[in-house]
């Protein structure tokens, strides 16, 4: 969590001039300001900001992910070309693979979990 966000973000419902970040910690300078409103709202706000962070970076994983599937079609785009000289059963093979890959995104709920097919021979 990248502090300085967080101090803005922060500092978007409560006075700045009422607290110190410390790091990630969140320090009240009067405890008359320490109200449990204030409280939920850095809790509001941590959860947000991390649940953000979070949803990035499944996104980013999501982006490699497409592209490294991407660059794998394309190189075995020659395989569904008329002239390939691939045997019925090496075009079904190679059929099954491209399929594997283009279902990719949606056979997985993250990126982090994927598990790439076989290239055939």
């Amino acid at each position: 969590m990248d502090a300085s966000i967080l101090c803005q973000l922060v500092a978007k419902e409560i006075d700045p001039t009422k607290f110190q970040l410390h790091g990630t910690n969140i320090y009240f300078l009067n405890e008359s300001d320490n109200t449990q409103e204030n409280q939920n709202i850095i809790s509001n706000i941590i959860t947000d900001y991390s649940n953000l962070e979070t949803q990035y970076l499944i996104n980013e994983g999501w982006k490699t992910i497409r592209e490294k599937r991407d660059k794998l079609l394309l190189e075995s785009d020659w395989t569904r070309l008329d002239d390939n000289q691939l045997t019925t059963e090496q075009k079904s093979v190679w059929a099954i693979y491209r399929q594997n890959l283009r279902d990719i995104p949606s056979n997985y709920a993250t990126p982090d979990v994927v598990v790439w097919p076989t290239k055939p021979e």
